[in-house]
C-alpha cells in the first residue's frame, strides 16, 4: 500500500493496519502512515532474552567478569533523578544499573499495566522492544545505567 491510498484512509482503517504490522497505534496519524511506508528491517534481539518473556523485563544480578566480557562499562550512559518517565521500546534494550533503583511497568496500548519489575543496583535487565505500548519508569533512587539498544 502506498503513501496516497493510506492518505485517504479514515483514522480507525491506519490504526487496525498499524497494530497488525505490530506498530504503534496510538501515536499521531502521519507517524503511522510514515511506520507503515518505511521496509521492516528485522531487528536482533538481545540475546539475554527469554522467549517466553518477551513482553516483561528479565532482570538478574550480574559480577564483574559478566561485565568486563560483554564490555558493559563501554556502553552509552544515562542518568536521572527520581522522576516518572514513559517511553516507547522499537527495540530489545539491555541495562546495567550501577546504582539506583528503579520499579519499571509495561502499560498496553489501551492502559493496560503490566506485572511492575523492580531494577537496583548491580542488576543487569532486558527491556524487550516491540511492546504494543510504553515503558513506564518509576525512578525511586537516582540512576546511571549503562545501557545498548538492539536495532
Amino acid at each position: 500500500m502506498d503513501r496516497a491510498e493510506l492518505l485517504t484512509m479514515p483514522r480507525k482503517a491506519i490504526q487496525a493496519l498499524a497494530k497488525e504490522h505490530g506498530i504503534n497505534a496510538g501515536q499521531k496519524t502521519v507517524d503511522m502512515i510514515d511506520a507503515l511506508c518505511t521496509p521492516v528491517v528485522p531487528r536482533t534481539r538481545s540475546p539475554f532474552l527469554k522467549q517466553d518473556a518477551l513482553d516483561e523485563p528479565v532482570v538478574f544480578p550480574v559480577d564483574e567478569a559478566f561485565l568486563v566480557t560483554h564490555g558493559v562499562r563501554g556502553w552509552e550512559t544515562w542518568d536521572s533523578e527520581p522522576m516518572i518517565e514513559v517511553f516507547e521500546n522499537e527495540s530489545d534494550e539491555d541495562v546495567w544499573f550501577e546504582t539506583g533503583e528503579a520499579v519499571v511497568t509495561p502499560i498496553s496500548d489501551d492502559g493496560v499495566r503490566g506485572k511492575p519489575v523492580i531494577i537496583k543496583a548491580g542488576d543487569f535487565a532486558v527491556i524487550p522492544g516491540g511492546l504494543e505500548g510504553t515503558w513506564e519508569w518509576d525512578i525511586k533512587v537516582a540512576v546511571h545505567k549503562h545501557y545498548r539498544e538492539h536495532e
